[in-house]
């Protein structure tokens, strides 16, 4: 079970969307709207099932959601979906990355809200969409400097900062590290990590792990978010 604040995402997807409403106000259309119901309350293997079947018109939907759609609680319900359907399998981001339009504002306008839950679940979106091969660089500097902000305003270690480092580093896993990505190693190198074996727990049985990023241990602790992100061996060359 996830725990954000006083919220699960078990607790969350319980909860009812009022669909109908969203399709009411021009937020999505009446396709979108039975689009939406092949997806709702099914089981995680049946919406992955859906999206390699019709993923682009479903990852469209997603983003006139995420960009219509205030109610926090709907938010919410929205970001728990993603999330789980982009754990479960990669082509779901793959699908939002290949869109001839924006895929990642939308999700990156929400790390600016005030609840903990759709922050932390919109950086996992992101961070996502932007680990995948065809996703664009554009975003990855608003994106690592709102990361380090972060973590340098949370002081002492916390599950929000060891999230926030687990979500920066799969944009940077190799192959990823482009040219354009390795521009902003100086501004994670200045970034500390602070208790990294407690971080490295956190990260032991994270999306990263299938990236092949090493894990630090007790005897190679890493110094800085650049070192973290394992981009350190990039740097040098």
């Amino acid at each position: 079970m996830v725990k954000t604040g006083t919220l699960t995402t078990e607790d969350v997807l319980r909860s009812e969307v009022p669909w109908p409403a969203f399709q009411s106000a021009g937020v999505i259309t009446k396709d979108q709207l039975e689009q939406i119901y092949t997806l709702d309350k099914q089981e995680v293997s049946v919406q992955v099932m859906q999206f390699k079947a019709k993923g682009a018109l479903l990852a469209q939907m997603f983003i006139d959601l995420v960009t219509g759609v205030n109610k926090d609680d709907a938010i919410c319900y929205i970001l728990a979906m993603l999330e789980q359907l982009m754990d479960a399998d990669g082509c779901v981001a793959l699908f939002f990355a290949r869109l001839p339009c924006d895929s990642v504002t939308p999700f990156l306008k929400l790390l600016q809200r005030s609840s903990l839950y759709i922050v932390e679940k919109a950086a996992c979106v992101v961070a996502k969409i932007l680990a995948t091969p065809n996703s664009s660089d554009e975003y990855l500097a608003t994106f690592a400097a709102w990361t380090v902000a972060t973590l340098k305003s949370v002081r002492a270690p916390s599950p929000p900062r060891h999230r926030a480092t687990r979500n920066l580093r799969c944009p940077f896993a190799p192959p990823l590290a482009t040219s354009s990505r390795t521009s902003l190693y100086p501004m994670l190198a200045s970034c500390p990590v602070p208790t990294p074996s407690s971080v490295a727990g956190a990260f032991a049985n994270s999306r990263a792990a299938a990236l092949r990023s090493p894990r630090p241990t007790r005897q190679s602790r890493p110094s800085s978010l650049l070192r973290w992100v394992g981009c350190s061996r990039c740097a040098r060359r």
